[in-house]
């Protein structure tokens, strides 16, 4: 999945793009390296927010380091992505317009896109919501 991801923005980035990864556990600094080794990405593009462990977390801390006005591309599977876009309008109302998903179709990877279907309709069936807290 994550392999997968950092194709998604490889393929959505501009020559100037700021990448942000998040996750904990290593996942953050996984998926730079490999942005790094398979992609050529500078290390003075990376930003890594490694503290994160939900999809709200990623979107509230990754989002601080990512200038006001920037063009923000969320990449994941597109239920994923889609989430977390909704996430960052709940978090920062303000920004709204700055974000958007980058998906790819489930079908270009059909296992990855069935489990990540499959994640999202239970998170949904257990009616899940994250506690919105303004700092």
């Amino acid at each position: 999945m994550q392999r997968w991801r950092v194709d998604l923005a490889a393929a959505a980035a501009g020559p100037d793009t700021t990448w942000v990864f998040s996750g904990y556990r290593g996942e953050a600094e996984t998926m730079a390296a490999d942005a790094r080794r398979r992609h050529d990405v500078a290390p003075g593009r990376i930003v890594l927010e490694t503290t994160a462990s939900t999809t709200w977390e990623n979107v509230a801390f990754g989002a601080p380091p990512i200038p006001a006005g920037a063009r923000v591309g969320i990449v994941s599977d597109p239920w994923h992505a889609s989430r977390a876009v909704a996430y960052w309008r709940m978090q920062f109302p303000e920004r709204a317009d700055e974000v958007r998903a980058v998906g790819a179709l489930a079908w270009r990877h059909p296992i990855l896109g069935a489990e990540a279907g499959v994640y999202e309709v239970v998170l949904r069936l257990l009616r899940r919501r994250p506690v919105v807290s303004r700092r």
